[in-house]
């Protein structure tokens, strides 16, 4: 008997059998590498959708599943919602009630094609005293100056936080200094930082002061940080104002009479001073200059003692502060309020107060101003909660701000 022929039988069947089980593992590996494709091309279309929804409709989507709550509050997604959002920035419109029996503000979102604003926001605060405005936006964040409270809110989220109150200068509240603080970000280390300056003490007659500068980052800080004093003093007159990591501070020529006549920044990555000259040859006039953040660029504006003439010149850095000049222009009716706000279709729009709380757009090219809104006047201020439309009256106190919406919150989850 021939054994070698009777196993050749068995030694293909081996093989056969092998084969099926080295085709079955290749099969079960194309299927998990195909899976795992799948799953990260499902991860990064997600991904690019969600950024692209409103805030509101995120908080929705947290409920949807883990993995959405997981990638909705990851700072990776936060940073790229707040970017596509700064490509479509927004106005809101603050109205502010300091009258008993509700204390408190409200927060509309603008929609200029139909002069209309939608409610997005209000918080009552009986307890924290009047108001005393010009809040302060960054990243979604709006900074509410109190007399006695400083609070940040998220006004997309509804988060709202109340910042310590301690350490605040006697003096400082007294005299009612009512802008005091600003709100700004330190990029790279991702830290939303408050700065505000305290007068311990100041006599006007003897142009003599005790003045302090107090720090605090938002989630870290359980209390105010003393950081350098300020080698020049400022006032209240001129709101301070944050460009990116920069503070901005208008020396104040009644109490500094000296050189320099010029304004300082505080640098809330080294919490360092530093003093910036203003534009060449522009007069420096405490009373009838300021700063503001003009889309991410600082802007000097100067209008005349007669607030006819008004100026502007934008820095494009940070560091040499080159002023560019960018508007001129006369005023028929001088305003007691002028701030630039924004561009739009080449033009300038303008917040402007006199008599009336309005918005207007200026034309450099046909140096034409077109009036847009009369706030108090013109606009539908539309609240659910309030039964629809209605109007304020024109005493009531307004401020409008640059917005975007985002997901950044106060306090970040550890």
């Amino acid at each position: 008997m021939d054994h070698s022929s009777s196993t050749l039988p068995l030694v293909k069947k081996k093989n056969s059998i092998m084969g099926v089980e080295l085709k079955s593992q290749i099969k079960r590996r194309k299927t998990r590498e195909e899976y795992e494709q799948y799953d990260g091309m499902t991860e990064f279309m997600a991904f690019e959708i969600l950024t692209r929804l409103p805030v509101k409709s995120l908080v929705k989507c947290k409920s949807v599943c883990r993995s959405w709550r997981s990638l909705i509050s990851d700072p990776v997604f936060i940073a790229a919602h707040l970017k596509r959002s700064g490509e479509n920035p927004q106005l809101i419109i603050v109205a502010f009630s300091p009258k008993l029996p509700r204390r408190g503000f409200d927060m509309y979102t603008y929609e200029e094609r139909k002069k209309r604003a939608r409610f997005l926001f209000g918080e009552d605060f009986v307890s924290f005293q009047e108001h005393t405005f010009l809040p302060q936006h960054c990243n979604g964040l709006v900074l509410l100056n109190t007399m006695k409270q400083l609070v940040v809110c998220n006004p997309s989220t509804k988060e709202l936080v109340a910042l310590p109150s301690d350490k605040r200068g006697d003096v400082t509240w007294i005299l009612e200094f009512k802008y005091t603080a600003s709100l700004g970000y330190v990029e790279g280390i991702n830290l939303y930082k408050v700065a505000r300056y305290i007068y311990r003490y100041l006599n006007y007659h003897l142009n003599t002061y005790d003045l302090g500068f107090e720090v605090l980052t938002l989630g870290f800080d359980t209390s105010w940080r003393i950081a350098e004093d300020p080698p020049y003093p400022t006032g209240s007159r001129v709101c301070p104002r944050s460009v990116g990591e920069v503070i901005y501070f208008i020396i104040d020529n009644s109490l500094h009479q000296g050189p320099p006549k010029a304004f300082l920044c505080f640098n809330l990555r080294d919490e360092k001073f530093r003093v910036v000259d203003p534009p060449y040859q522009c007069p420096i006039d405490y009373d009838n200059m300021s700063i503001v953040n003009l889309e991410g660029n600082p802007c000097f504006v100067h209008q005349s003692q007669d607030r006819r003439k008004c100026k502007m010149w934008i820095s494009r850095d940070f560091i040499e502060h080159v002023w560019i000049p960018t508007f001129s222009f006369d005023l028929l009716q001088p305003p007691r309020l002028l701030v630039p706000l924004a561009f739009r279709h080449g033009k300038l729009l303008l917040e402007m107060h006199d008599k009336v709380h309005r918005l207007e757009y200026y034309d450099p090219k046909s140096k034409v101003f077109d009036p847009v809104v009369c706030i108090a006047e013109d606009l539908a201020f539309y609240n659910k909660q309030k039964c629809g439309y209605y109007f304020f009256h024109e005493k009531a106190p307004f401020a409008v701000v640059n917005f975007v919406e985002s997901l950044v919150p106060i306090i970040p989850k550890s």
